[in-house]
């Protein structure tokens, strides 16, 4: 009787502890499944959105169909269009190429690197997911792949024509060749590293899964391997910066341009602090490094555990630039992915030593923080965004404007990214005296300058424009009318090269009558002429920028 008892207690104890982690494993797949879901669409939503998902993409674009039609990549940046080709090689070589073969045009070459950009993440979950699955069971595996997609993060980047994810696919397949069991032989060897070099080529800020494995292979003695990977690595990139030598481009000059930015650190630190402690990241953060430390004596975790130390050490330096944004944590957050699955599999291994009461307290905290904290952040992320209307008035003006996919469609579009030339202004690396001519003698047929905030844009607390810009923008030219976060100027003297319903049709809101007066120091005071029959947003994604 005592046996039977006894078998009753441990079989309704083996349930109930069974019933405790299904549970644990079923909120966290809800709470990363909803934000995967919300991200995905909203990002899928936009693939043909006509206008930028995120600054400065239409400049990329426009820079790529420029080598497309002169061959040359790098232009000079103190010369029209007075707008730096800051990426790796790679990025403007490859859409320059298509642009030419399929004979693309700047909106179909944008949608091609949008989707481009989009499958790269789906590839680089299914790297995630495959890595994840020789390691461990399926469902830590899918896991890790629904908790990167779930990053908010990657939120606004997922479907735009930026080459960070681009990039960061490739790098992670140099990573997973590396590190897929068993050992890697010379041709393993060899792929990881063209996948590492072509990942630098396209954005040269990644760098941290190359050197990982290539300290990973020094630490474990494999010298000779080490030799293969790095000459693997080397070989592409060296074979195209001496193309480009040979064409006489400034590739050094260019690739090297961001070393002059404005350093931030106070903001650069209080970017990075709030990106991992925010109520969407927080749990993947904390994951993360649970599988860094759970995994510290398994070998098959050394290398993802290399590649998280220089993921999370490597991106602090150019984080500190003006300009940047959470995109160079990007790697960080696949590297958490990559090590999610050991801290799930530690957690199992020990979960039978944790009592039933504060298995109960950790799942109603578990539930509590999703609920409260991070389901309301994917539920209020923007599914659906106005694109702009017929842009074609715009062909046959020049056009002076933050935004860059409005300027790309104008004639000679020219200062695509002022917020970088500001900055390298600052720093003594751009001349602005060019745009300032043109501003005073009144070339720009409009301006088109976005009012956000009741101020001309900025990031990081540095305006777009300058000074002397302002000054030259306040003499020169007048305020015609506001369509919801975009303001219209032309230049004194002279009647509008548009109508008022020509530019609501071409911004897609209603062109209200407005005098502005702007102040020296960027900030608009709008008095409407007319009242606004709605109220609608048209600059949602004003937000979305870096690089």
């Amino acid at each position: 009787m005592q046996t039977a008892s006894t078998t009753v207690r441990v079989r309704s104890g083996r349930g109930f502890r069974t019933i405790h982690w299904t549970g644990l494993m079923l909120i966290l797949a809800g709470i990363f499944s909803f934000g995967a879901y919300r991200i995905l669409t909203s990002n899928a939503s936009r693939l043909m959105l006509h206008r930028d998902v995120i600054y400065p993409e239409s400049a990329g674009i426009e820079l790529a169909l420029r080598a497309a039609r002169t061959g040359h990549i790098y232009p000079h940046f103190q010369t029209p269009p007075f707008t730096p080709a800051i990426y790796g090689p790679g990025y403007y070589l490859a859409f320059a190429t298509v642009a030419r073969a399929l004979h693309f045009g700047f909106f179909r070459l944008l949608v091609f690197a949008r989707f481009g950009s989009f499958l790269a993440f789906l590839g680089l979950l299914a790297l995630v997911f495959a890595f994840s699955r020789r390691q461990v069971g399926w469902y830590g595996a899918a896991l890790a792949a629904v908790a990167l997609a779930a990053g908010i993060d990657f939120s606004g980047w997922i479907a735009c024509a930026r080459p960070d994810l681009l990039a960061l696919f490739f790098t992670i397949l140099g990573l997973v060749l590396a590190a897929w069991p068993p050992a890697p032989g010379r041709v393993r060897l060899l792929a990881a590293g063209a996948a590492c070099a072509a990942a630098w080529l396209i954005k040269q800020s990644f760098v941290a899964a190359p050197l990982a494995v290539l300290l990973w292979l020094l630490l474990r003695r494999r010298r000779r391997d080490a030799g293969i990977f790095l000459g693997a690595c080397a070989a592409p990139a060296l074979l195209t910066l001496a193309w480009l030598g040979l064409h006489q481009e400034p590739w050094l000059t260019a690739m090297l341009l961001l070393r002059h930015s404005v350093m931030q650190p106070r903001e650069g630190w209080q970017l990075f602090l709030t990106a991992i402690t925010s109520p969407a990241n927080g749990l993947s953060f904390l994951l993360g490094l649970a599988g860094f430390v759970s995994a510290r004596r398994r070998p098959e975790w050394s290398l993802p555990r290399w590649y998280f130390i220089l993921a999370w050490t490597i991106p602090v330096w150019p984080i500190m630039q003006a300009g940047a944004s959470t995109n160079y944590l990007f790697e960080g957050w696949t590297a958490g992915a990559l090590l999610l699955p050991a801290a799930v599999d530690h957690l199992q291994a020990h979960w039978t030593a944790i009592s039933p009461a504060s298995k109960t307290l950790a799942l109603g905290l578990l539930l509590f923080y999703g609920w409260q904290y991070q389901l309301p952040v994917y539920h209020k992320l923007i599914i659906t965004v106005r694109g702009y209307g017929n842009l074609a008035p715009l062909r046959n003006l020049r056009v002076f404007t933050n935004d860059d996919y409005l300027n790309a469609h104008s004639r000679q579009p020219e200062l695509l990214d002022p917020d970088l030339a500001h900055i390298l202004a600052l720093t003594g690396h751009f001349d602005e005296t060019p745009i300032l001519a043109r501003l005073q003698g009144q070339v720009y047929d409009m301006l088109l300058l976005g009012n956000w905030g009741g101020q001309l844009p900025s990031y990081r607390g540095i305006p777009y424009y300058s000074l002397a810009e302002i000054r030259a923008i306040r003499r020169n030219y007048r305020s015609a009318c506001v369509a919801d976060e975009m303001t219209v100027w032309i230049p004194h003297g002279r009647a509008p090269a548009l109508t008022r319903p020509e530019f609501g049709r071409m911004l897609g809101s209603e062109c209200l009558p407005a005098q502005i007066t702007l102040g020296a120091g960027g900030r608009m005071r709008v008095k409407f002429l007319r009242l606004p029959t709605n109220a609608t947003a048209s600059g949602q994604l004003q937000g979305n920028r870096a690089r």
